[in-house]
């Protein structure tokens, strides 16, 4: 939870400064990364968080770059009748291209989406 804390701040304090020149952009993401194995019987949820930084060079177009973290899965299963300890953690850092699509002036509904 620490670290979600230190995005939250670091959002705030990115979106309320004046060193994001028209085009640039910062946004947060938060929520559930769960996993689920039938096979294995695993099944485990942590929370996840990620930080991203973009330009929007045309209204319409944009790239951004981030960091993500999915949490960290611990579990003990019995593979061939002996116990084993599992643990997975994923996370990383992301590129891509965003688009948006305004309905109306630039301050009304818009969608948008990234890949």
């Amino acid at each position: 939870m620490n670290h979600l804390r230190l995005i939250s701040i670091a959002l705030l304090a990115f979106t309320s400064s004046s060193v994001f020149a028209e085009g640039f952009y910062a946004r947060g993401a938060a929520g559930q990364a769960q996993i689920d194995d039938d096979d294995l019987q695993i099944k485990d949820d942590d929370t996840f968080y990620g930080l991203f930084l973009g330009y929007r060079f045309h209204p319409a177009f944009g790239v951004e770059a981030g960091y993500i973290d999915l949490g960290k899965h611990e579990e003990s299963v019995r593979l061939n009748n002996s116990p084993v300890q599992l643990d997975a953690e994923a996370r990383g850092f992301t590129v891509g291209v965003s688009g948006k699509y305004l309905f109306g002036d630039e301050d009304g509904f818009f969608v948008d989406g990234r890949a």
